[in-house]
């Protein structure tokens, strides 16, 4: 559950997105909506009920910049569960640090993710760190971008530690990006360890031309660059919705394909999203939005 968790907040975040570059930050119109409360779950094709239920509640500065996510369970087996996120920008108004606490993660342990920029304010490193009480505060995975042309992300390099190799980074995974028209429509993974053995592949992505759920949101643009299709294809620097992602192995081979349906308020946002497999039995995930809006 924890490992999810990370990817909704650097995806709730991970959820919404945008198709503009990562350091720009807009004025919010007066009838922009933000998102106060995400239900999320997953449903098995065979059964179809939900499951693993989990509330996700957020709070926000007068900058309409995310400060607080609240998450709690929802099934009574893990109803003591409770993890707590909050965020720091810096003084030009950009994620500087994430932290994540939580009643499974012991007294006192945080996880910490923070981000660093280069002098023309785009993301370029960020990192993850374990932090354990009486114990040293371990860097456990980092991303390295880079940036092309258009000033948008070109590629990412992916590490990460291996607590049986000690505390040594290793370089796992590269990215390529690809754009049209300002959004991002292919994601190439390339395994660089040895230990990973499998041959490249790409995602196509699609999407509409309606409003993500964080879109009124400009501060989470930098938290959108960490792209896990596996977990879930709502983390992408870009201001739409995803309606569909393909991957295709370097051989041409098709791995998996889903499309996205969503339902949508009057005002334009997202109110259900359902996560639909073309083929194979996998769990989808399903959520469900609640918004306060300015008008």
């Amino acid at each position: 559950m924890k490992s999810n968790l990370c990817v909704l907040l650097i995806l709730c975040l991970f959820l919404g997105a945008c198709d503009k570059d990562p350091h720009v930050e807009e004025e919010t119109a007066a009838t922009d909506c933000l998102v106060q409360q995400v239900i999320r779950y997953h449903t098995s094709q065979q059964s179809g009920q939900p499951l693993g239920r989990t509330k996700h509640v957020f709070s926000y500065d007068n900058q309409h910049r995310v400060t607080q996510m609240v998450s709690t369970s929802m099934e009574s087996s893990t109803a003591d569960y409770e993890a707590i996120t909050t965020y720091r920008y810096d003084s030009k108004g950009r994620v500087a640090e994430i932290k994540l606490t939580s009643t499974y993660d012991g007294p006192g342990n945080e996880t910490i993710i923070s981000f660093e920029y280069n002098e023309q304010g785009q993301l370029v490193l960020r990192r993850h760190f374990s932090a354990i009480v009486n114990c040293p505060t371990i860097e456990v995975i980092r991303v390295e971008y880079t940036y092309g042309a258009a000033n948008e992300p070109d590629s990412a390099a992916f590490y990460s530690m291996r607590p049986w190799k000690g505390p040594e980074l290793f370089h796992n995974l590269s990215y390529k990006y690809t754009y049209a028209n300002g959004v991002m429509t292919r994601v190439k993974t390339y395994p660089i360890d040895p230990e990973f053995q499998f041959l490249p592949y790409e995602d196509d992505i699609r999407y509409d031309k309606g409003k993500a759920p964080f879109s009124a949101s400009p501060a989470q643009l930098a938290l959108m660059l960490e792209y896990d299709v596996d977990i879930l294809a709502l983390n992408l620097p870009q201001l739409h919705n995803i309606t569909s992602v393909t991957r295709w192995s370097e051989d041409g081979q098709l791995h998996r394909a889903y499309d996205l349906q969503y339902t949508f308020s009057d005002k334009g946002y997202p109110l259900t999203v359902r996560q639909k497999y073309s083929q194979g039995s996998y769990v989808e995930d399903n959520f469900e939005y609640t918004y306060t809006c300015s008008k």
